[in-house]
């Protein structure tokens, strides 16, 4: 996909573990399941096979990559926990899969955001740039049976199209 390695690091938040994942099927069970749910069962199997071929036509590197990946987003992870003001900046030294770049306070404030938080630029919409519908107001009208947008001006647009129209 052609991204940065610093693109694609990750927080993990609100993991936990469950005692039913260490439930182990019968057969039986793994059998009605799977004739219950053929079509999710026939979109996992696709996608996996998928998958699974395109990762073999990476190359022989491909686990390496992944392993350095986590390694790397493992060590930001725990620069960014502990990272206190006037702490020099990470600096992740270039490697086979990518160029060397450096990790900084805004960084790590990204990094550490909540999905929300990042949304509130998009929402408001930057300079030149279109506002993002929240979700809420498209659940409001899915649950009216209306349509949904994407943009707040579409959706303006189209109920002033609408109001228009009604006279």
């Amino acid at each position: 996909m052609c991204w940065e390695m610093q693109d694609v690091f990750y927080v993990t938040k609100n993991n936990r573990t469950y005692s039913y994942k260490k439930v182990i099927p019968s057969k039986e069970q793994i059998s009605n399941l799977r004739k219950w749910k053929a079509v999710d069962y026939l979109l996992y199997d696709t996608f996996n096979t998928s998958l699974w071929r395109k990762i073999a036509a990476q190359g022989a590197d491909f686990h390496e990559e992944v392993y350095y990946f986590r390694e790397v987003n493992t060590n930001v992870n725990t620069y960014c926990d502990e990272r206190q003001e006037g702490t020099p900046n990470l600096t992740v030294v270039a490697s086979r899969w990518n160029l060397q770049f450096e990790v900084d306070a805004n960084f790590c404030r990204v990094i550490q955001s909540r999905v929300d938080q990042l949304m509130v630029p998009l929402r408001k919409g930057q300079k030149g740039g279109r506002a993002i519908l929240s979700e809420r107001v498209n659940v409001w009208a899915v649950s009216r049976g209306q349509r949904t947008f994407k943009y707040t001006d579409e959706r303006e647009q189209y109920v002033k199209m609408r109001n228009e129209s009604s006279w």
